[in-house]
């Protein structure tokens, strides 16, 4: 059912639309004063002249978006611009939504200055972000231990990418364990198997009274090449971690990753380091850090010299996250970039693995899905 763009009534279809059919995501373009005295709920607030400096609060692809505000320039302009940015993404524009006086008071019920987030973090961490706060808490039991440790993950990504060039699938394609995995970038890639799971290792975490003892709003991480920081910004504001620093070589990503942090008032806990860990000696200008954190976790990121030394920056009983493309990816088509195969159990090999999976991408591209605990050097490894 298309949006109706210029009711005449407040009985017009638009009113049962929103509010029998809500869209997901819904983008209010107008000035913050306008948005704060009504606005739609579920709504989130940029100003049209913000947006560019703001995509990284865009919803994913595959997602569907409604345009609110006051002026058809304003609308036409954030549209036209939107549709550059979907054909790269995929998000669709579902409709746009003049905001007109006779129907403001029955439509737009919510009021103040609240921040409603389009986005998700990263859709791995999502889904096993109750995994790993009950490993770093000790709040699983022994039987949720052992069942985790042997349950597969299966993905929520439902929807496949489509395109015009299937038929050039069936000539560029190799096989890793069942999946399926294009050599020719820009085409579809179909996967047969959601999943792969390489199991736990055989070195078995004890069960402290350390662990016991960290509560969720005690955990300190670090994001490795965080980019916009958005999975920073959403476990300072959302998961309410104790301090989640954001590290990237680009100052004005930081400086992005902050502003989102003030936005969702987690300005104290998310901070930002700038540091080019792919030339820069992290330890040297960071000392600080060294044995100070509960998790580092990185999402394709890799700078492989770095992998042995991530245990430096953990407190016994620390975890590290980490999600990178494996091998048989293409792009990446450098080695330097894929994680190859058994080469994270190497590295970690006298950690205790809870994680080792290879998952699809959106666009079925194989993801390394991998988390291990630090152990004590006084625990049992075996």
């Amino acid at each position: 059912m298309p949006l109706p763009t210029s009711p005449t009534s407040p009985s017009h279809p638009i009113t049962h639309y929103l509010t029998a059919n809500p869209p997901t995501h819904i983008l209010d373009i107008r000035n913050p004063s306008s948005f704060e005295k009504s606005h739609l709920p579920r709504s989130c607030n940029i100003p049209c002249q913000q947006l560019k400096d703001r995509m990284h609060e865009m919803p994913h692809g595959h997602s569907e978006l409604v345009l609110v505000g006051d002026s058809w320039d304003d609308l036409v302009h954030v549209e036209h611009y939107l549709v550059e940015e979907c054909q790269k993404s995929q998000r669709r524009i579902l409709d746009v939504f003049l905001v007109q006086k006779h129907i403001e008071e029955e439509l737009l019920t919510e009021h103040g200055d609240g921040y409603f987030a389009l986005w998700d973090p990263n859709v791995h961490v999502k889904a096993d972000i109750d995994f790993i706060e009950g490993i770093l808490t000790g709040q699983l039991d022994e039987n949720e231990r052992q069942d985790l440790r042997e349950q597969a993950w299966r993905t929520t990504i439902t929807k496949k990418r489509e395109t015009n060039q299937q038929q050039d699938t069936q000539n560029n394609e190799c096989t890793l364990d069942g999946v399926l995995i294009n050599q020719k970038p820009g085409s579809v890639t179909h996967v047969k198997h959601p999943l792969i799971n390489l199991g736990p290792s055989e070195i078995t975490p004890p069960k402290s009274d350390r662990k016991r003892n960290r509560r969720v709003t005690d955990i300190e991480a670090v994001d490795l090449g965080c980019g916009c920081g958005r999975d920073c910004v959403w476990l300072g504001a959302v998961r309410h971690w104790k301090k989640v620093w954001g590290i990237d070589n680009r100052s004005w990503r930081l400086k992005r990753m902050m502003d989102l942090a003030r936005i969702m008032k987690a300005e104290d806990h998310v901070g930002a380091l700038c540091v080019n860990l792919k030339k820069e000696n992290l330890f040297e200008m960071h000392p600080e850090l060294e044995a100070s954190l509960d998790v580092v976790y990185a999402i394709r990121f890799l700078h492989k010299p770095l992998l042995a030394e991530l245990g430096r920056l953990l407190k016994p009983g620390g975890l590290v996250v980490y999600c990178q493309f494996y091998k048989g990816a293409n792009p990446p088509s450098k080695e330097k970039d894929i994680l190859q195969e058994h080469e994270m159990r190497r590295i970690f090999r006298d950690w205790a693995v809870w994680r080792d999976e290879i998952r699809p991408c959106e666009d079925g591209r194989p993801l390394q899905w991998f988390i291990a605990e630090k152990l004590d050097s006084t625990e049992s490894s075996s």
